[in-house]
């Protein structure tokens, strides 16, 4: 839905600053779920 949003917004300034805003969410959520994942793989 936001990706939707940011593509049909392209004519507004605040274009940018959502799109690094949706990229840096994506990257954090990535990097907690490696964090999951390996911790998940230690105990078990």
């Amino acid at each position: 839905m936001k990706i939707l949003r940011v593509y049909g917004g392209r004519r507004s300034r605040g274009n940018w600053a959502m799109v690094i805003h949706f990229k840096r969410n994506l990257f954090s959520y990535f990097i907690a779920a490696a964090l999951f994942t390996s911790v998940v793989d230690g105990q078990y």
